[in-house]
This record gives structure tokens, C-alpha cells and sequence, in this order.
């Protein structure tokens, strides 16, 4: 995880970018993947994917195999808007 900044902005930014940069260098992962590597709560990850989403730097990929429950829906970053 980042350092924590001071705001929320603040924080709400570097949180974005981790996200970015962990889809970056990892490949594709669940949110539920993300939430457990960032120590954030699943719906806090769901939000920052929801955002980055509709900025068009991730995308839905395949389904994440393997595990309990429902198959999670993996995240990748978005080819044509994350340059």
C-alpha cells in the first residue's frame, strides 16, 4: 500500500494508482484479489474499479477460476486508455 496522504483526495488518488499499478505489474485480478493485496474492503476496491471503469483505463476480463462461492470477474487495465 502507499503512503497515507493527508485527504481524502488525496487518498483517494494514490489508491487509484495503486490499483493501476498493481494491475500493471500482476496482470489481471478479481476485486476480491485486490481488496486482499491492498488491505482495502471489497467495496472500497469495487468503487475504485467502478471509477477507473469509467475513465476507461480497466476493463472487465475473463472470469477468475478456482476458489469458493462465485467466480470472481476479473480486472485488467484497458489497452486503448491506459497508455
Amino acid at each position: 500500500m502507499p503512503e497515507q496522504p493527508t485527504d481524502r483526495a488525496a487518498l483517494r488518488r494514490a489508491n487509484l494508482a495503486w490499483v493501476i499499478r498493481v494491475l500493471r505489474e500482476q496482470g489481471g485480478l478479481s476485486r476480491a484479489q485486490l481488496a486482499v493485496l491492498s488491505g482495502l474492503s471489497k467495496a472500497t476496491v469495487s468503487t475504485l474499479v467502478a471509477e477507473l471503469t469509467s475513465r476507461r483505463l480497466v476493463r472487465p476480463g475473463g472470469v477468475a477460476a478456482g476458489g469458493q462461492g462465485r467466480p470472481g470477474q476479473i480486472v485488467e487495465l484497458d489497452p486503448e486508455g491506459a497508455r
